[in-house]
């Protein structure tokens, strides 16, 4: 395997661990415990990578970024939305057992 293919395989990946984090958030339309700190850290964070992606001409890691990026601006947007229109949060183990029960 190449170092190119390890580059981006492992990128999109550090990518995409944010993913679980948003479909918790989505499906228990909480976000209390997600800073807002944490997220601009992040988005800080990444905007210093892509530009060191860009000086260095490294396609693994301006993909890395773009997506990391994406994953976190929704991630910020569910937040603004949830806490703007005070959407209540409900129980994750609730949906569980009401999945349970119709099987």
């Amino acid at each position: 395997m190449s170092a190119q293919i390890c580059g981006y395989l492992g990128n999109i990946l550090m990518s995409l661990q944010a993913i679980p984090q948003l479909y918790k958030i989505i499906l228990s339309k909480s976000s209390k415990d997600l800073s807002y700190g944490s997220l601009c850290i992040n988005f800080i964070g990444s905007v210093f990578c892509l530009i060191y992606g860009v000086k260095i001409h490294e396609s693994p890691i301006i993909i890395s970024v773009i997506i990391s990026s994406t994953i976190n601006t929704a991630t910020f947007c569910v937040k603004v939305y949830l806490e703007k229109f005070k959407i209540e949060p409900i129980k994750l183990y609730n949906i569980i057992d009401e999945q349970e029960l119709n099987v």
